[in-house]
């Protein structure tokens, strides 16, 4: 996905990605729907899909 994501910044110079990791305790410590307001993207474990406290939270992309 970083290489994606540069290769994309390459070819539209006006747009910036950023990614940003974290540990799977770190990820835990926040709930995934204060993360669905804080990034445009998340790439969360399947399992963590079933823990959103809401269903507006998330959109699926696929």
């Amino acid at each position: 996905m970083v290489a994606t994501a540069q290769r994309y910044e390459e070819l539209h110079p006006e747009v910036r990605i950023i990614w940003e990791k974290r540990t799977l305790d770190e990820f835990g410590h926040k709930p995934i729907d204060e993360l669905a307001e804080e990034y445009d993207l998340i790439d969360i474990l399947p399992k963590a899909i079933f823990e959103a406290p809401v269903a507006n939270s998330l959109s699926r992309l696929t």
